[in-house]
């Protein structure tokens, strides 16, 4: 991962431990972040098949948060099918929800769409904070 902010990192894992090197808002850094051993994903659009295989309902994986290099455990979930319109046709697609693994899953969580056809991203929405309007 690299950025304008003067990060440059890279991971390899081995085991549970996930080796991070490189520059975090542009200081030197080499860390070791702990895992257990569920999948780590950093990427998710392009890896769905992966992340989620076809007769998967859920998985749960890690994700490290290039900011701070924390390890943060998520859960992706099939969501159903639906309609949606986009740029004012109907697409029939399935949804994806990532949230939290735990009891935060109810706090934070977001939605993608992909369509039934071929399983390309049409859409996504960040969902809001439950019990905030």
């Amino acid at each position: 991962m690299t950025d304008k902010a003067g990060s440059a990192l890279h991971g390899v894992r081995t085991g549970n431990v996930i080796h991070v090197t490189g520059t975090l808002k542009n200081k030197k850094v080499e860390r070791d972040v702990k895992v257990d051993p569920a999948p780590w994903y950093q990427v998710f659009g392009p890896l769905l098949q992966d992340l989620l295989p076809e007769g998967s309902p859920q998985t749960d994986f890690w994700v490290v948060n290039p900011d701070d290099l924390s390890a943060h455990k998520m859960q992706v979930k099939r969501a159903g099918s639906e309609r949606i319109t986009i740029r004012g046709a109907a697409v029939d697609t399935f949804k994806i929800h990532f949230s939290p693994a735990g009891a935060l899953a109810p706090f934070w969580g977001a939605d993608f769409w992909y369509r039934a056809s071929d399983g390309a991203y049409v859409s996504s929405r960040l969902r809001k904070m439950a019990g905030r309007h």
